[in-house]
């Protein structure tokens, strides 16, 4: 109640007051970002409440609602807000900043034939598997192909860190030698060839410029490339000196008009007693014949003595019988012009079933089957008519060097 100053009446009013009600200003406690990346502070809160941020060196503007921020270092912030009313809130939040991923891959790696490249990071299990170029992830990388090797770890979406490698390989030829034969009881000094180091010999480390061998035969190698240290493998063949055999026949029989060959398998021309020269030749006079075969390491000698002599036993074998008991044409057997020796006579049939055999040279075969070792005459049956094999064997006398011979063909029974 009051009095109207104009007229001096007293008076009566009435009013009515709200309550008012201010929003709750709300702050994540934490925020994440990446290493350089601006971040912005998301400070929700009442249209008619202020906020003043601490510390503020750091913000774009510590009484702006939600100021940016540059992502250096974690960080505390607090937000005093206050409010119509009066009341002040102070809400805390924590900014973690994530550093930028720094892989370290060396700048190039260079491998051997048959090595593999190894590319490692060091692991962290916050961070998902790094990514590599070839499309394999994890904390480490083999491979061998040549070129651009890169990674990239991203602990955060959009932060990511990266680097590469170049992979390539060395070129490591083994290296030759040229020795020449070595001759039975010397010793040869192999120098090493220039482009490798550390040599080693079947084993055996040789620091003198060479290795000394004493015996002929395959040596393992092992060295060096020089510049990149890749490793070789090679091998040291000392040839033999020692003089070959000649193996020449002591004679060779030969019949008239005949050609005989003799072949001396040396790899150097062979001086002949008559003056020839090759390693091969023909020859149809009797005589001895002298060769010499000289290397470096000596000489060796040998001969051969070519005897002329009758041209053998000829063999008849008639192609066909009749056993049929009429005494005309009833037996077979293979005649000479010579007596022979170890004469072995052996009848088979189409099927190689063995049917008659005799080491007898003037016995017949008049068609019987002899399974065993009855006479002939004994056997109560005999073979049907047809194509029958022979195989004959027997040593012939005329020969100095008495050779088995063999003789086969085919005997037709007719009846």
């Amino acid at each position: 109640a009051y009095v109207d100053s104009a007229t001096g009446c007293p008076m009566d009013t009435s009013f009515s007051i709200g309550e008012v009600v201010v929003q709750t200003a709300q702050l994540d406690p934490a925020f994440v970002g990446c290493e350089g990346d601006i971040l912005v502070l998301d400070l929700t809160l009442d249209p008619t409440s202020t906020v003043q941020w601490t510390p503020a060196d750091m913000l774009s503007d510590p009484l702006e609602v939600q100021p940016e921020l540059t992502l250096a270092t974690d960080q505390s912030f607090v937000a005093t807000v206050s409010d119509i009313c009066g009341g002040t809130t102070a809400l805390q939040t924590q900014v973690v900043v994530v550093p930028i991923p720094a892989p370290d891959l060396p700048d190039s790696v260079w491998l051997c034939p048959g090595e593999v490249a190894n590319l490692s990071l060091s692991p962290d299990p916050a961070v998902p598997n790094p990514m590599w170029s070839d499309g394999s992830s994890g904390w480490s990388w083999q491979g061998s192909t040549e070129g651009w090797q890169a990674v990239m770890v991203e602990p955060l979406p959009g932060c990511a860190g990266s680097d590469s490698t170049w992979i390539e390989s060395w070129t490591a030829s083994a290296p030759s030698f040229d020795v020449l034969p070595l001759c039975p009881g010397e010793f040869t000094f192999v120098p090493f060839p220039d482009g490798w180091t550390s040599w080693t010999v079947n084993g055996t480390s040789e620091t003198a410029g060479g290795v000394t061998i004493s015996e002929p035969g395959n040596y393992l190698v092992q060295a060096e490339v020089e510049g990149n240290g890749c490793p070789v493998v090679a091998q040291l063949i000392v040839p033999s000196g020692a003089l070959p055999d000649l193996a020449m026949p002591e004679v060779v029989e030969f019949c008239i008009e005949q050609v005989v060959t003799l072949h001396l398998t040396v790899p150097g021309p062979v001086l002949w007693s008559d003056g020839f020269q090759g390693n091969s030749r023909q020859l149809n006079q009797a005589g001895t014949y002298v060769a010499n075969y000289s290397t470096d390491c000596g000489t060796v000698t040998d001969e051969t003595t070519l005897v002329e002599i009758p041209c053998g036993c000829t063999v008849f074998a008639p192609s066909a019988f009749t056993p049929d008991g009429d005494l005309i044409n009833d037996g077979w057997r293979p005649s000479f012009d010579c007596e022979v020796e170890e004469y072995t006579l052996q009848i088979y049939n189409r099927w190689g079933g063995l049917v008659w055999t005799t080491d007898n040279p003037e016995e017949y075969w008049t068609g019987g089957y002899r399974e065993d070792g009855r006479p002939l005459e004994e056997k109560l049956y005999f073979v049907g008519d047809g194509l029958y094999t022979f195989l004959l064997t027997f040593r012939d006398p005329t020969f100095r060097v008495r050779t088995v011979e063999r003789v086969t063909g085919h005997i037709q029974i007719l009846r």
